[in-house]
């Protein structure tokens, strides 16, 4: 025989309300996960592109400080020289243009973006003047994407201009 009194408190919870609290965390996850990763999509996108823009001020700032011209290329895969091959940036490079070359620094850009340019290499001039391959002024911009995101705002253009000025705006690819 039972000696509890008929009314005394249950210390634990039942089937039913254990299942109605993981049915409503799992509603919670699902709206989250999403949003979860626009936001580090987003943060993977704009890093990348503060990271180019820091890049670019690096190889003016090297052709200001030795007075000579130096490259920003677009590297080939082992990060050793140039590569005139078309397609995104994988990686760059900042040489020097004595003799012999001199790989000042390079870097890989983040694979899940796709980071393009109508260009493959820049030149700074000993004043931080940005020009062509053809030793033109160049004004012009790369492109960085998000691959595959679906937000709003999935890219960035970072434009400069040939006396050194550069930006960052918010774009769509895709579109």
């Amino acid at each position: 025989m039972d000696d509890r009194p008929l009314l005394q408190r249950q210390n634990a919870f039942t089937l039913i309300e254990l299942m109605i609290s993981i049915l409503v965390l799992m509603v919670l996850v699902a709206v989250a996960v999403p949003s979860f990763t626009d936001l580090l999509a987003r943060n993977r996108l704009s890093g990348q592109a503060n990271e180019l823009l820091s890049v670019i001020q690096l190889a003016r700032s090297e052709a200001i400080k030795q007075n000579q011209t130096i490259r920003l290329c677009k590297a080939n895969a082992e990060l050793s020289d140039c590569s005139a091959a078309s397609g995104s940036w994988s990686g760059w490079l900042i040489i020097d243009t004595a003799s012999p070359a001199t790989v000042i620094r390079g870097g890989r850009f983040d694979a899940r973006l796709i980071i393009s340019a109508a260009f493959t290499e820049l030149r700074f001039s000993g004043q931080g003047l940005i020009r062509g391959q053809n030793n033109q002024p160049l004004n012009s911009a790369f492109e960085l994407c998000a691959d595959g995101a679906e937000f709003d705002d999935n890219g960035r253009t970072l434009t400069f201009l040939s006396g050194g000025r550069s930006s960052i705006q918010l774009s769509q690819c895709g579109s």
